[in-house]
């Protein structure tokens, strides 16, 4: 830090200001200078932070809303894959109420033709 020279009794003109985050001695003129281009490098620090944050927030709100798609999907391709299961097992049971009464058609065609020839 600089030190400030002095006058008994009165300022001078060219007093010293030292900056903390330098080695640099501003004049009178230059300190409101210097603290306005600090406070501009602290707002735009804080520009640059609430923009992160943002990102952040906006990737976790896309990130929640492909989760959701996903399970909705998830929950689609289930739906599909219980249909197509329920599909089948109608095709199934058909297909073995067929047999049954084919198998009863012909029993029956036998029996009448058994009990003509009783």
């Amino acid at each position: 830090m600089g030190e400030t020279p002095e006058k008994k009794g009165s300022f001078t003109e060219h007093a010293r200001f030292s900056s903390p985050n330098s080695n640099l001695d501003f004049s009178p003129r230059q300190k409101p200078q210097a603290l306005g281009q600090a406070r501009t490098a602290e707002v735009r620090r804080d520009a640059r932070i609430g923009e992160a944050e943002a990102r952040m927030q906006v990737r976790a709100t896309c990130f929640d809303s492909l989760k959701n798609k996903y399970v909705t999907f998830q929950s689609g391709k289930a739906q599909v894959a219980e249909a197509r299961a329920e599909m089948q097992r109608m095709e199934a049971k058909l297909a073995n109420d067929t047999e049954i009464a084919r198998s009863k058609r012909d029993f029956d065609a036998k029996k009448a033709s058994y009990d003509v020839e009783v």
